[in-house]
C-alpha cells in the first residue's frame, strides 16, 4: 500500500513539472522572461487579461502603455496584448485602484515615455472604490505563489499554451492579419477595415441583447454617485506619472449614442457634464464622446455591448492622440478624427455648451435610441427589471 502511495505521488509529481515546464515554455501569459516561442502567437481572450497584465508589467519593457477598462483593452486591441512598444495594460472593469497600482508598477520601466489613458465616467463613482477582485490585488502586489500557482501549474495555463504551440506550428501564414498589423494600425489598414465594416445585426434575438445592456447602463448610471475620494485618487495618480517625467495623454473615448441616451434618461446628464469640467482641472484632454457623429454611427461598435467600439476606431484614436497622420485613413475614420475635442480650463465651458446644444438638437428628432430608451422606462423613471449595475 505504502509503495502504491509512493508511486501516485511520484506520477503526480511527475505529471505536475511537466505541466510547469510546458506552461514555462510556452508562456502563454508572458508571464515569465522566456521567449522560446515568438510572442507573435500569444493570445488574448475574455478575462485573460486579468491574469496576464500584471506579469506582463514586470516582463515587459514598453514605451507607451494605454490604460482604461475595457473599452480600450478591446477598442485598441493589441492582439498579443504588446506589440512595437506598446503595451495594452487595460483591464475589463477596472477600477481607479486597479488602474493605480498598474501605474505603481509601470513607472519603474526604465523605457517608458507615454501613457494614454482612456477615461470612464463611472469609474468616479462611489459604487466603484476599491479592487473589484482580490486576485488583481495579489497579482499586482506581486504575490509569487499565485503567479506560479496561475502560470506554470494552471490547467487553464495549459490549454493557453496548447493553442499557442498550435498557432506556432500552423505558422504566421495562418493568423489573422490583423494580428500581424503594426501599433497603431496603418492608414491603409484603418481605410481597409472601415470599408469592411458590416452594420449590426436587425433580428428580433439582437434587440432582446440590446434591452438588456441598455438595463444594465440604465441600473448602473440612475444611481451614479460621485466619490471624492475617487477624484483624490486620480489626481494622485496624475501627479505621480508628470512627476516621473511621463507623457500622460488623457482621453474621453467614443460613446454610442445608446449609452448616452441612456445616461441622459438615467438623469446622470448634468454628473456627466460635470466630470467632464472637473477632468479638465487636471490637465487638458481628447474629448471623443458626446452627441457627435462617431457616436451616431452603430456599426462603429460591437453590437451589443455598444460601450465597445470597434479596433479600427480605437487605432484611429490612438493615431490622432499619437500625434500620427491620419489623412490617408478614409472618410468614415475621419468621422471619428473630426469627433475629437481638445479640451483644457479655458475651452471646457464653450464644450460643454456645445454639448448640451447637441444633445437637444438630437433628442428631438427623436432616433430610434431615444424611443428604445423611453420604452424600457416606466413612467416614475425606474427601468424595468434594471440589472443591479454597470458592467464595463
Amino acid at each position: 500500500m505504502r509503495r502504491q502511495l509512493l508511486l501516485m505521488l511520484t506520477c503526480l509529481l511527475a505529471f505536475l513539472a511537466l505541466v510547469a515546464l510546458i506552461n514555462l515554455i510556452a508562456n502563454p501569459y508572458a508571464a515569465w522572461p522566456v521567449t522560446a516561442i515568438d510572442k507573435t502567437y500569444l493570445a488574448t481572450g475574455p478575462g485573460v487579461e486579468r491574469v496576464a497584465t500584471p506579469y506582463r508589467l514586470r516582463t515587459e519593457a514598453p514605451d507607451v502603455l494605454l490604460l482604461g477598462t475595457s473599452r480600450v483593452l478591446y477598442g485598441m486591441l493589441i492582439e498579443q496584448g504588446y506589440r512595437d512598444g506598446v503595451l495594452n495594460a487595460a483591464v475589463s472593469g477596472a477600477s481607479l485602484d486597479e488602474v493605480a497600482a498598474i501605474v505603481d508598477l509601470a513607472l519603474r520601466k526604465p523605457r517608458l515615455r507615454r501613457i494614454v489613458w482612456g477615461l470612464d465616467f463611472v469609474t468616479f463613482d462611489d459604487h466603484y472604490r476599491g479592487f473589484r477582485e482580490e486576485p488583481t490585488r495579489d497579482r499586482l502586489a506581486g504575490n509569487a505563489l499565485r503567479r506560479a500557482r496561475e502560470t506554470l501549474l494552471s490547467l487553464d495555463a495549459l490549454q493557453a499554451s496548447g493553442g499557442l504551440l498550435l498557432r506556432a506550428a500552423a505558422g504566421p501564414g495562418r493568423l489573422p492579419a490583423q494580428k500581424l498589423l503594426p501599433v497603431p494600425w496603418p492608414p491603409v489598414a484603418v481605410s481597409a477595415a472601415f470599408a469592411a465594416i458590416g452594420s449590426p445585426p436587425a433580428d428580433a434575438g439582437a434587440n432582446a441583447l440590446l434591452d438588456q445592456q441598455l438595463r444594465e447602463w440604465f441600473g448602473g448610471y440612475a444611481q451614479h454617485r460621485r466619490s471624492d475620494a475617487q477624484w483624490e485618487l486620480f489626481g494622485r495618480t496624475v501627479r505621480r506619472i508628470r512627476d516621473a517625467g511621463i507623457d500622460v495623454t488623457l482621453l474621453v473615448p467614443p460613446m454610442s449614442m445608446w449609452e448616452l441616451e441612456t445616461i441622459r434618461q438615467a438623469g446622470a446628464w448634468p454628473a456627466f457634464q460635470t466630470w467632464k469640467r472637473e477632468l479638465a482641472v487636471f490637465g487638458p484632454y481628447w474629448d471623443f464622446s458626446g452627441y457627435n457623429e462617431v457616436a451616431s454611427h452603430d456599426e462603429f461598435y460591437a453590437f451589443p455591448i455598444f460601450c465597445h467600439f470597434k479596433p479600427v476606431v480605437g487605432h484611429t484614436v490612438l493615431r490622432r492622440v499619437l500625434g500620427a497622420d491620419c489623412s490617408a485613413c478614409g472618410a468614415l475614420a475621419t468621422a471619428v478624427l473630426d469627433s475629437a475635442v481638445w479640451v483644457d480650463e479655458t475651452t471646457v465651458d464653450a464644450h460643454l455648451a456645445d454639448e448640451d446644444a447637441a444633445l437637444q438638437r438630437v433628442t428631438q428628432a427623436r432616433p430610434r435610441c431615444v424611443e428604445t430608451v423611453q420604452r424600457l422606462v416606466d413612467p416614475s423613471g425606474a427601468v424595468v427589471a434594471a440589472a443591479p449595475s454597470l458592467h464595463d
